[in-house]
């Protein structure tokens, strides 16, 4: 049981308040439809065999959009997408600002001042400087279920809730290592 910026229910201890209230989510995602998909020699990175890096991206985003709505049904939490691009063009821009028409949230463009991996990364660090509460990075290859922006949400409020403290939280990009 978890009640948004109210209560949520432990097993072991039973129900809790909680004190870290949360009033806004900003989320970077970058994407470089310019980079190839497969530059590596590991084949363990051949995952999806024949994806172009923009049916990637193009995926991923649908993911993170259907997990916001899905958090969106039962919760009211400002939430600011930002999508932040290397390498990408207008026509590209436009698909996947097309994806994200009928959201429930603001969306922002922005494009990187510095090509290459370390400049979006500088980028998204610089647009995070105008967020009001909580911060998450997203890159442009990750798949979201259902419940991923739930249950992100959810761990980091009982968790600051229980350490009376702002905390860091650091999913893993590759949970198999």
């Amino acid at each position: 049981y978890f009640k948004l910026n109210d209560k949520t229910y432990i097993l072991s201890s039973g129900f809790m308040d909680l004190k870290r209230k949360i009033s806004e989510l900003d989320i970077y995602f970058r994407y470089s439809p310019s980079i190839d998909l497969w530059n590596s020699s590991g084949e363990w990175k051949r995952i999806i065999p024949n994806i172009t890096k923009e049916t990637l991206i193009e995926n991923c985003l649908k993911s993170l959009k259907e997990s916001i709505s899905f958090f969106l049904k039962n919760n009211k939490l400002k939430i600011n997408l930002h999508l932040i691009h290397d390498g990408s063009n207008d026509e590209f821009n436009n698909k996947l600002l097309k994806i994200l028409e009928d959201n429930q949230f603001q969306v922002n463009l922005h494009k990187s001042k510095i090509n290459g991996n370390r400049g979006s990364y500088l980028e998204c660090c610089d647009q995070a400087k105008g967020a009001n509460d909580l911060i998450m990075f997203v890159e442009d290859d990750y798949l979201f279920e259902e419940h991923c922006i739930e249950e992100i949400i959810y761990s980091y409020s009982r968790i600051s809730t229980m350490l009376d403290r702002d905390i860091f939280l650091c999913p893993s990009d590759y949970p198999f290592f």
